[in-house]
This record gives C-alpha cells, sequence and structure tokens, in this order.
C-alpha cells in the first residue's frame, strides 16, 4: 500500500439480507454475492480515496442463518458452508484489484445482542464464540477461512467490540491466526482502546491479552501487540479524541490507532470528516509518520446517511501529505449502487416482531433437538 495512512470505508452490514431502506448489502435474496454490486461499491467508495473496508456477517433470522451463516448445526454436527468462505475470498479479490484491502471481523459481539441474537451462529454455545466449549469451532472456521484465503492481501479483525472479560479469547484467537504466519500489521485487535483507562475490565482485559501474549511468543511481545496491531477508537469525534489525548497531546506515540467513527450518530458529513482528520493528523505528526495513525469512515445503512464522508479524510490526506491517496478520482464515473439487481424486497426491521417471535421458537426448538441428539450419542 503506497499510502501513508489506511482509510477504511466501511459498509457494515454489507454481508447481510438487509432490504427497505437498508441500501449496503451485496448478497442477494437468495445469499448469493452479488459482484456487479460489489464491484460499484468498491470503486465508489475507492473513488474518494479509501484503500481500505471493514465488515462482518449480520445474522438476525432463519433465513439469513439457512443463506449466509458460515456454518450451521444439523442434528448436533458442525457442518461448514464454504460458499460463504469463497463469498469472501471474492470479495477480497474484487477489492485488491481496486486498491482496497478487505479486512474481515472474525466475531462479533454485537450480532449475539438483541433481537439480532436469535439465529446468530454462535448461539450454540454457552457463552457465544468466547468459551471454551466453542473453542474447537472457532479454530476449525479460522483454518479454513486462511486457507481460502492462502495468498491474498487481506486483513483480520479478531473480534468486533468483544465484551469485557475475554482476554482468553482474545489471545487465544490472536494466536491462533499469527502462528499460521499471518501478518500481525494487518490484525486489527478489536478492543476500544478509549475505554481502556475508563473501564477497569476492559484495562485489565488489555493487560492479560498482553500477559498471555508474551507468555507464548516470549519476552519481546510484551509491546509487540502495542507496536504491531491495530487498536479501534470507535465513536471518534472531536470530544472523545481531546479526551482520549488529554489536555497535551504528544506529536508520537507507538501504539497504531484506527480512528473509527462507527456508533456515531449522525453519521458524520464530509466536512466533519475533513475538520476532524485533519485535527489529528496535524496533532500527531511524528506518529502519522510511522504508520501509527489510520481511519474508518462506516458508511451509513439508512438513505439518510452522507455517503461522501471519506472524501474529508481524502482532502484532510492532501492538505498534510500534498497529494492524495492512491485511489482518488481513480474512478470518475462511479456510482453508488442504490438499487438491487432483484429488487429491494424483505422486511423493514420494524416490521419483524411476529417474525422474530417465530424464529426465535424455531431456534429454541432447534437447539433442544441437537442437546437431546448430542446426550444420546
Amino acid at each position: 500500500m503506497s499510502d501513508k495512512v489506511q482509510i477504511f470505508c466501511s459498509p457494515l452490514g454489507m454481508y447481510s439480507l438487509y432490504r427497505g431502506d437498508y441500501i449496503i448489502s451485496v448478497l442477494r435474496d437468495d445469499g448469493s454475492l452479488d459482484e456487479k454490486r460489489l464491484t460499484a461499491m468498491v470503486q465508489y467508495i475507492a473513488n474518494m480515496g479509501a484503500n481500505a473496508m471493514r465488515d462482518f456477517y449480520w445474522i438476525d433470522s432463519k433465513s439469513a442463518y439457512e443463506k449466509i451463516s458460515p456454518f450451521w448445526y444439523r442434528s448436533g454436527d458442525l457442518g461448514f458452508n464454504h460458499a460463504y468462505f469463497q463469498n469472501q475470498r471474492r470479495i477480497a479479490v474484487i477489492c485488491k484489484a481496486h486498491g482496497v484491502r478487505y479486512y474481515i471481523s472474525l466475531f462479533d459481539h454485537c450480532g449475539t445482542k438483541g433481537y439480532a441474537k436469535s439465529w446468530n451462529p454462535w448461539r450454540y454455545f454457552n457463552d457465544f464464540f468466547y468459551g471454551e466449549d466453542a473453542r474447537s469451532a472457532r479454530h476449525q472456521y479460522i483454518k479454513i477461512l486462511l486457507d481460502v484465503m492462502h495468498g491474498l492481501d487481506y486483513g483480520i479483525e479478531i473480534c468486533n467490540e468483544p465484551k469485557p472479560g475475554q482476554a482468553e479469547f482474545l489471545a487465544d484467537t490472536f494466536l491462533n491466526v499469527f502462528l499460521k504466519g499471518f501478518d500481525p500489521a494487518k490484525i486489527i485487535l478489536g478492543l476500544d482502546y478509549f475505554l481502556k483507562e475508563r473501564n477497569p475490565a476492559y484495562g485489565n482485559d488489555y493487560r492479560n491479552l498482553n500477559t498471555k501474549v508474551a507468555e507464548e511468543l516470549g519476552a519481546d511481545w510484551d509491546r509487540g501487540l502495542m507496536l504491531s496491531c491495530l487498536f479501534p477508537v470507535h465513536n471518534t469525534t472531536m470530544e472523545r479524541i481531546q479526551e482520549l489525548w488529554g489536555p497535551r497531546p504528544r506529536p508520537g506515540g507507538d501504539r497504531r490507532i484506527l480512528y473509527s467513527t462507527d456508533g456515531v450518530r449522525p453519521r458524520p458529513n464530509r466536512g466533519i470528516m475533513h475538520k476532524l482528520s485533519t485535527f489529528i493528523l496535524e496533532t500527531k505528526s511524528r506518529a502519522r509518520e510511522k504508520d501509527k495513525v489510520h481511519f474508518e469512515v462506516v458508511l451509513g445503512k439508512q438513505n439518510e446517511d452522507p455517503l461522501d464522508s471519506v472524501t474529508g479524510v481524502a482532502e484532510a490526506y492532501k492538505d498534510i501529505f500534498g497529494t492524495y491517496p492512491a485511489n482518488y478520482g481513480k474512478y470518475p464515473d462511479a456510482v453508488f449502487p442504490v438499487e438491487f439487481s432483484e429488487g429491494v424486497e424483505g422486511l423493514e426491521p420494524e416490521k419483524r416482531s411476529i417474525e422474530e417471535r417465530v424464529d426465535q421458537l424455531e431456534w429454541r426448538v432447534l437447539e433442544l433437538e441437537t442437546k437431546i441428539k448430542s446426550l444420546e450419542k
């Protein structure tokens, strides 16, 4: 990557079956990958200067579970959906062809909360994907993904917004990926760095994660994670950045930070992103030259959200470094793909209450049948 800064434009919910006012999905109604729509989206974000993209699957219904889940449970047995892994490879290939590095979130805590959790594939385990009972499934899942993605330039996020108290899981997953030869510079740890000093549980996770990794890899890794991996700061606003840095921010810093607008409402527009990015790049004048400063703009999911915010980051990049990011203006005819090739059928999220109840009942029946089957073995 020739740019000095990674500029993520992340259409969260891209790997989902959301319809209605959700315009991000690149999957057809049958769960297959719409490569034409994906290519249009990648060209659109690349043209604004983006050189990276992050996404994770979102499964919140029986239909989504059956069509796009990475794996399923059938009578107590774990079966993998190889179409999912092939689709991830195709997404990475198409992104790479347009100068964009695709980051895959291996695990996502958000999908295990609220109504969405009913059909999340990790629901089968006692503590979703975190616990020891899920360890074997985690490792199988990661191995298949790494094997399928072999030879590609892509990144990995260990977990999007993990809940506190999961240092054991985070260390196990990092080591599982790293010991298979994956470049740690392309790993987002997922722990929100802003929360480190503000929530004792997250602070403990940072310390315990470092300890467990150093115990396995040697004392040099006491600072290895900080120096190599990306640490996100979600909900990035001017106020949060100033609180994170304190009254006398230094121009340097050893930790690689991904300043992300994930969670910011309303979504920041182009002007706000230009001001915010310029402030960070100017303040962190030494860190930016050492691969320590990166940005993520979340592409909104609703029609009223701005779709050009990442351009503000590219303009700040130009102000600081004298040139635009390499992708900027490369696809002048790029248009955001508003319509689906198969239409935009589907239920609005607020109309799903009956479907949710049915899904939850069906899942509980499946879960009970699976547990009974396993006990009979």
